[in-house]
Order: C-alpha cells, then structure tokens, then sequence
C-alpha cells in the first residue's frame, strides 16, 4: 500500500512539514513496513517558506524589517540557485506579530513586504514568488511600495504616513522606483479570487477578522476606491476590480500596480511545481489535514485542489484536523473524504496547542486500522 502524506499548516501550531512527519511517525509505528510519501501543500498562505523549501531547495535567509505596526521583526525568504526568491508577507507584515488588543487595520502597513523584497534583490534574486496571506493591514499594497522606495505623497508633497489611514491623503504617486525592476519577474500566490474594492472586497470581506468596524468597513472602501483611480492616473493600471486583488488586505492589488505581478492561483502553482499529481496517481490513500477544517476548505485552499485531482484520479481521501465544522457524510463522499480524524473529538480535554505533533503522532498510531478498513469499504 502507498500512502500519500500532503497536509497544509496547522495554522498558529504547527507547519505542514511538521504536520507530515508527525502523521509519518504515527503510522510507522502501527505499520513500519508500509510506502510513505511525504509532499507538504501550501495554498500561498501560512506555512509557504516551509513547504517551497521542501519543493524548489535553497538557502533560507533572514532579515530585520518593519512589522505591521512599525516595531522590527526578523523575517525570513528563500533564495534558490536558480537565483528566485521565495517571500511569504506574513513574515513580514503578518497578523501573527499583533496580539487581539493590538490589531489596528487603519495603521498596519505592508511596509516591511517592500524591504523583504529589496533585501532579496541585492541578494541577486531576478525572479521572486510572493505568498499572499495571513495580513495585519489593509493599504492595498502602497506600505510595500514605500518601503521598496516609491514615493507617495499627500497634497503639499510630503510622504504619507503608513496604513489606509495614511493612504486617505494620497495625492501622487512617484513610480522612480520602477527602474529598480528591469528584468524582474514578480509572481503573487493567492487563494482568493476578491476584487480589491465592493461588496466582495477587501475590506467588506477580509477587514472584520483584522480587527475593522463597520465604521472602518465604509471608510477603508472609500480610501481604496480612491486609491485606485491615483493608480489608474499615475500608473496606467486598473486595480479596482482585478481579480484577486483583495489578497493580503489588496497587497495582491499593490505588487500588480507597482510591480508588475502576475496573480496565480497559489495551490495550483505549488502542486506543478511539486508535481503532485504524479504522486496522487501512485497512492492508494491521499492524507491531509489543516488546523481547522470547514467549508472554506471545502470550495477552496490546498484541500480543493487536492480533492480535485483525488476524484479525477478515483482516490480516498482521509483528513486530520484539530476541529471539523463540516458535518455532511454526503458532502464529503462528494469530495473523495472517507475519513476524517478530528483531535478534539479524540483527546478530549488535552491542551492540542501544547506539542501538536505529538497528538497527531498519537491519533494515527490509533486510527490507522480503522482508516484502512474505511477506504476499502
């Protein structure tokens, strides 16, 4: 038997390649002799270092720069021989940095994305991948322009202070900058297909889970809105209704502006590189697993993209997951789901936050017979 082992982050505990050897070393111990392959997934967001590490090689660096809030945070990237640089912007700018007291969406800023990026261009990166997810701010990207060094400024011509707040006095912006660009290739890594402006954008949708009041919802819509005709004037690019513009609180919008990014679908772009499917087609069982799983994993994330290629190839899927909001037996045959291991419902009472690995480990050491008898129903 050939088991595949391809989960996504356990987001705020564990990452997936963590997560597999833990799946890994659970199974080993039941059935030592059996095929295991190990492929980590990452849909661009959460755990993207870890995952394009394991895929494309090369050397993690680190470098100081600004968090979302302006206090110096240490962030990692991946440089490759093949001279592409690999960024997740939640290393930078990411929500993990501020506590629920410090969330503050008119004043975070993707700052620190833009020194990330000029760090990884001395370096001699010509190509640079972009994971988009997990974000503080909602500036549509014009932080990580400014701290790459282009000029934004208000109506008398000074620099604009960092966040939408700041961005709210944008008068003109200095596109200089560009010329830092020739013969760059920018590639942004996305789950989400939301415009950066209206009812599905940005701030409408993603701004409530980074702290945004309604009061805000309206005023960060306004200050995008606006933002997006100075682009259209300044920069000859139409950002308010690009396609996954929404990203990163409209980061995706931002690099596509100023950088002259490509959006791409980030779990596609990870399962080609990986070449994933072949491994799908090997396997007789496909394992995988997030911290919570629910219907947003469903319809979209590294899950979809898995569930897909696990129908088109008539492969079981079973999921391991700290919680599982979704409940319909029907819904989950429909996506190739023949088991799903939820931990809270296992050890009950056990602190999960606390060696999530070691838990992991254990739920397969137990349930390896039961997933086995499962998927030959």
């Amino acid at each position: 038997m050939n088991i595949l082992i391809a989960p996504n982050s356990f987001k705020g505990t564990l990452n997936a390649s963590s997560a597999a050897y833990a799946i890994a070393k659970g199974i080993r111990k039941v059935l030592p002799e059996i095929n295991l392959k190990l492929s980590p997934i990452s849909d661009g967001g959460d755990g993207l270092i870890d995952v394009a590490l394991n895929v494309l090689g090369g050397q993690i660096k680190t470098g100081k720069v600004e968090g979302p809030l302006g206090k110096q945070v240490k962030a990692r990237y991946i440089l490759c021989k093949n001279k592409t640089a690999v960024i997740e912007m939640a290393e930078a700018s990411g929500i993990k940095y501020l506590s629920r007291n410090e969330l503050d969406i008119m004043n975070s800023s993707t700052f620190g994305v833009g020194q990330l990026i000029e760090k990884a261009l001395k370096a001699g990166a010509n190509k640079i991948i972009i994971g988009l997810g997990g974000s503080a701010s909602n500036d549509g990207g014009a932080g990580c322009a400014q701290g790459f060094g282009f000029k934004l400024t208000d109506i008398k011509g000074k620099d604009i202070s960092r966040g939408a707040l700041g961005l709210s006095k944008l008068s003109k912006i200095d596109n200089s900058a560009q010329k830092k660009l020739k013969n760059l290739t920018f590639i942004i890594l996305t789950d989400v297909s939301n415009p950066l402006c209206g009812k599905e954008g940005s701030a409408k949708i993603f701004g409530p889970q980074k702290g945004a009041s309604s009061r805000d919802v309206k005023r960060i819509e306004k200050i995008l809105s606006r933002y997006s005709m100075i682009v259209k004037r300044d920069l000859n690019k139409n950002v308010k209704r690009l396609k996954g513009g929404a990203a990163a609180g409209g980061l995706a919008a931002g690099l596509y502006a100023f950088f002259g990014a490509k959006v791409s679908d980030g779990t596609k772009y990870i399962f080609k590189a990986a070449e994933i499917e072949k491994d799908i087609k090997k396997a007789d069982i496909i394992i995988t697993g997030e911290g919570k799983f629910d219907r947003q994993s469903i319809f979209g994330k590294g899950f979809y993209g898995l569930s897909e290629l696990a129908l088109k190839h008539k492969k079981p899927i079973v999921v391991i997951c700290g919680r599982s909001e979704v409940k319909n037996e029907k819904l989950l045959r429909a996506k190739s789901v023949k088991y799903v291991i939820e931990l809270e419902k296992i050890f009950k009472g056990g602190n999960l936050f606390l060696k999530p690995e070691k838990w992991i480990e254990r739920a397969f050491k137990l349930e390896i017979g039961k997933i086995i008898k499962a998927v030959r129903q």
